[in-house]
């Protein structure tokens, strides 16, 4: 890796050069983990893969060992505090003349910063597991 070089763009190069080698495949012989890896890209974001890799140290050559945890973590591309508003409205309506003491931004910072959600570079929401 070079100087110039982030850690983000080399896993984005490994990544691209899995994809193109799980397609391209002459033999046709897929692995399970270029199977699951290219399933996960059908479904979701390269950056939002890229994001979950990159937090838990991953290899794409094990991606049938980590694609259902990342299925289970994925939250999607919002903020924490969209995330702590809807979960709230989920577990039942809050009435209007309470809605103004709910610090939605802080109770979705706290749930970052103790541990129960992590937000990716790019934008993506996942549970902590």
């Amino acid at each position: 890796m070079t100087n110039t070089t982030s850690h983000r763009e080399e896993l984005a190069a490994q990544l691209a050069m899995a994809i193109d080698y799980a397609h391209n495949n002459e033999n046709g012989d897929i692995t399970h983990a270029e199977l699951a890896l290219t399933e996960l890209l059908d479904e979701f974001s390269e950056d939002a893969v890229l994001d979950y890799v990159d937090n838990h140290h991953l290899a794409f050559d094990a991606a049938d060992e980590w694609a259902d945890n990342f299925r289970d973590e994925y939250i999607g591309e919002t903020s924490a505090r969209d995330y702590a508003e809807d979960l709230l409205n989920d577990l039942g309506e809050v009435p209007t003349h309470l809605r103004n003491y709910i610090d939605y931004e802080k109770l979705g910072r706290d749930m970052v910063t103790g541990g129960d959600l992590w937000e990716g570079d790019s934008g993506y929401l996942f549970r902590s597991c």
